[in-house]
């Protein structure tokens, strides 16, 4: 291992910006823990804050190493963020080093055709691995004189292609979180890596990574992680691509979405049935606290659709039509009996709850409810001719408290955040 290139608290500025992501990084991820938790992943795994950080600069890319409070200790180092030059080894040999082989960067090249396997790199002998395997994931193993069963990982950079073949590596984040497993005897969950999850970056530079990128990424993390334990993906394929896995989840739930709207057969209750799943509740709200299908207020006296707690802390309450409802009448002019009725329902919950704030915080648990807002689901885009598309358009741009929605609103909007989700690999800007 070598020597920081730089005199003790005088890195250049570049390395000034990668303290600054990962020291925000671990402070805005410990905040948001709790909704981790909340959301009924184990406390074994993410119960304990994250102290350190360790920035490797390889001479191709870096990798940032994050441990909690108890993995800190017992590596008998300090807290905050440590930054060591590996710059005469590749951010390959770096990380299979680092992780006890546990992950490992495919040898693509430039040149190569993207519709090839890439190889993957060959196991560093045993006498070279370092560390990177968690002590409690190895411990009952050990006694019982069996092997552990250890997950590999094979991740790479994104690339630039032309014509089916890598022209270069674009800059890119990718993040690693460690896997899972249960451990004899009890079959309690356990971290396999001493890292609850790894960066690794490939020209950090151009991804502007900072403080305050920091604060995003930990959000956007939190937001990943919990969206694909629900959805189900697998362990596996949530630990080693988490932004690709979910994006890819959340295209196909799209896609099934807008089979559904676009039978005419559709009612309500069927897309009811569809956005209740919690696979698909990113639908009705992607970056929601939580979503809470069919929650009573009022002593059973009101019933929306959804109630959604929002990240603010303050709450959102979703009525939902037919996608096959009509907004306007024939001539655009005025609205349905179903567009009149569900307007009036979300006015009538949200004057109960300014009426008898102190009774709904504490009878129907929602202590941080303040100032709620309302949205509306309906109809098509197709149902709105020229005169109902300029009111419609004009009646969003004009409500200030209550959101106004077709489906097809709600389904590209899904697919606006899988795209977002995808981005997360690139610059956050």
């Amino acid at each position: 291992m070598s020597s920081p290139t730089y005199a003790p608290g005088e890195p250049p500025d570049p390395v000034k910006r990668l303290i600054e992501y990962a020291s925000t990084y671990m402070s805005k991820f410990n905040s948001l823990r709790g909704e981790l938790l909340r959301s009924g992943t184990p406390a074994a795994l993410y119960g304990e804050e994250i102290t350190r950080a360790d920035i490797l600069l390889g001479n191709d890319g870096i990798i940032i190493l994050y441990l909690t409070e108890k993995t800190r200790k017992q590596a008998g180092v300090p807290p905050g963020v440590q930054v060591e030059d590996w710059t005469d080894q590749s951010l390959c040999t770096i990380t299979q080093k680092v992780t006890a082989n546990g992950i490992k960067i495919d040898k693509a090249q430039p040149g190569d055709n993207v519709l090839m396997l890439s190889a993957i790199p060959e196991d560093f002998p045993q006498a070279e691995i370092l560390c990177g395997l968690a002590p409690e994931f190895l411990e009952p193993f050990a006694q019982k004189g069996t092997g552990a069963e250890v997950t590999g990982m094979v991740v790479g950079p994104q690339w630039r292609v032309e014509n089916n073949t890598r022209v270069a590596i674009l800059p890119t984040r990718g993040r690693v979180f460690s896997p899972f497993r249960p451990i004899p005897p009890a079959g309690h969950l356990t971290l396999e890596l001493l890292f609850p999850f790894v960066d690794l970056i490939w020209k950090h530079e151009e991804l502007h990574l900072n403080a305050e990128a920091g604060i995003m990424f930990a959000s956007a993390d939190v937001e990943v992680l919990m969206l694909g334990m629900r959805a189900g993906i697998s362990a596996k394929q949530l630990a080693e691509s988490p932004f690709e896995s979910v994006a890819a989840h959340c295209e196909r739930q799209c896609d099934e979405f807008f089979k559904l709207i676009d039978d005419s057969d559709t009612a309500e209750e069927a897309v009811q049935d569809f956005l209740e799943k919690p696979e698909n509740q990113f639908l009705v709200s992607p970056h929601a606290r939580a979503v809470f299908p069919h929650k009573r207020l009022g002593g059973n006296r009101f019933i929306p659709d959804f109630v959604v707690h929002r990240p603010d802390d303050d709450y959102h309450f979703i009525e939902i039509e037919s996608p096959n409802s009509q907004i306007y009448q024939a001539k655009g002019e005025e609205p349905t009996a179903a567009f009149t009725h569900a307007i009036v329902q979300v006015e009538d919950w949200l004057r109960y709850i300014d009426q008898n704030l102190l009774t709904v915080r504490n009878e129907d648990n929602m202590p941080t409810l303040y100032k709620p807002t309302g949205e509306v689901v309906i109809g098509r885009k197709k149902h709105l001719g020229e005169n109902a598309r300029i009111r419609f358009q004009y009646k969003r741009a004009e409500s200030h408290r209550i959101e106004y929605k077709t489906y097809d609103m709600m389904a590209e909007a899904g697919r606006a955040y899988a795209a977002s989700v995808r981005r997360l690999m690139g610059s956050p800007r």
